[in-house]
């Protein structure tokens, strides 16, 4: 199995020792090596990639900031010289957290770890029923059920549950990726809503307690498709 891959970080001594560490799994095929999410972006756009080996701390975007705005998520293994991000490695459900240095040794672990994740892609895999939001200096923990709804504030979201409301750094399409679909639906561009906890519809409105939050036109014709299928 040939796993396309990119490194990912702004420290050329980085960049070198793992493209050296690349070089050493043959299964393992190196497409580019960038100093920035957003030259790394480019080249996802234009070519599917398996794999990125990818740096927290870059210039202009964040490492996490490039993952939530990928439409088709990678595997990642994340690369830092610190450990404080491990609560949003966690929340980005990335495959492996590398503290800098890395060895050899543990590159490798890494990786196998991702070669496996690949090789059962489609089985069946329990899924987070939670997600950890930051509240302050803390991480709260949200069960899924509780959410009502998502919305879209400008580069933020607002996660709305019944008891309060957590604003968090994301885009509409990262939340999309972490949440199930089958309990989940974006039906506008600024509104993911739980198909659970809708009340009614009306007239092209979905009601949720006194919340009236309307059906985008782009989303209509598939809103109405899942509609006769959970009925």
């Amino acid at each position: 199995m040939s796993i396309t891959c990119i490194i990912i970080d702004d420290d050329e001594i980085t960049r070198r020792y793992l493209t050296k560490y690349v070089d050493e799994f043959e299964d393992l095929q190196l497409v580019a090596v960038c100093e920035s999410g957003e030259e790394a972006r480019k080249i996802m756009e234009q070519q599917e990639i398996d794999l990125i080996f990818l740096d927290v701390q870059l210039p202009g975007i964040t490492g996490f900031e490039l993952i939530d705005g990928l439409k088709v998520a990678p595997k990642v293994i994340l690369i830092s010289s610190s450990s404080q991000y491990g609560i949003q490695a966690f929340e980005h459900e990335v495959s492996d957290y590398l503290h800098k240095p890395i060895s050899l040794e543990r590159f490798e672990r890494a990786v196998l770890k991702v070669k496996k994740e690949l090789q059962n892609f489609g089985k069946s895999v329990p899924s987070h029923r939670y997600l950890y939001v930051k509240k302050g200096s803390a991480y709260v923990k949200v069960d899924l059920k509780d959410i009502l709804w998502i919305e879209a504030y400008a580069d933020y979201v607002i996660i709305k549950t019944p008891q309060q409301s957590y604003i968090i750094h994301s885009t509409m399409k990262g939340m999309e990726k972490r949440l199930p679909n089958d309990e989940f639906k974006r039906i506008h561009r600024s509104y993911i809503v739980r198909w659970d906890k809708i009340d009614a519809i009306e007239d092209m409105t979905v009601v949720i307690g006194r919340k009236l939050i309307p059906i985008g036109g782009t989303y209509r014709r598939e809103f109405k498709q899942y509609l006769k299928y959970v009925s």
